[in-house]
């Protein structure tokens, strides 16, 4: 016989062959069926929690199209809230956008949970600090402790 036409396998190494891939075959079987077979349970795709994702968006650091991700607000009053960010600066508290022009209560209400308002260093505002008798104490100055020369002077 020709070197050419030889078979890749004798007889016996394809028994031996066999054997092992109906054995792989068998086992493939048996951890199908042990996972669940027909009942469907080896993969739950739907019974996979979902990822609780909270939007929030920055009224100080935001432009339009983000804001028009928010129920209710469309190109026109997400405009209208940044031009008056950028006429009056930047928004305090969530109340400064009743000012806006069709923002109401049910719209500020409705977007509410989807805002936040960081302050920016040029929006800070001097803090107001309570004295011990109750009365707000506005600082003239830079914020320091007391020095104990300056107690001694009055």
């Amino acid at each position: 016989m020709d070197k050419s036409s030889a078979p890749w396998f004798t007889p016996a190494q394809l028994v031996v062959l066999q054997t092992i891939l109906s054995a792989a075959y068998g086992a493939g079987i048996a951890w199908w069926y042990w996972q669940g077979g027909f009942d469907g349970s080896l993969v739950n795709i739907d019974q996979h929690p979902g990822i609780p994702y909270r939007l929030q968006i920055d009224l100080n650091d935001c432009d339009w199209p983000h804001l028009m991700v928010l129920p209710g607000i469309g190109e026109v009053l997400a405009k209208r809230i940044i031009q008056h960010r950028e006429v009056q600066g930047h928004f305090h508290r969530m109340g400064d956008l009743a000012a806006v022009k069709g923002i109401g209560p049910r719209v500020l209400s409705r977007i509410r949970p989807y805002l936040k308002c960081v302050s920016h260093p040029d929006s800070l505002e001097t803090p107001i600090l309570q004295q011990p008798s109750g009365r707000p104490l506005i600082p003239h100055g830079p914020l320091r402790p007391p020095d104990d020369e300056s107690d001694k002077k009055s």
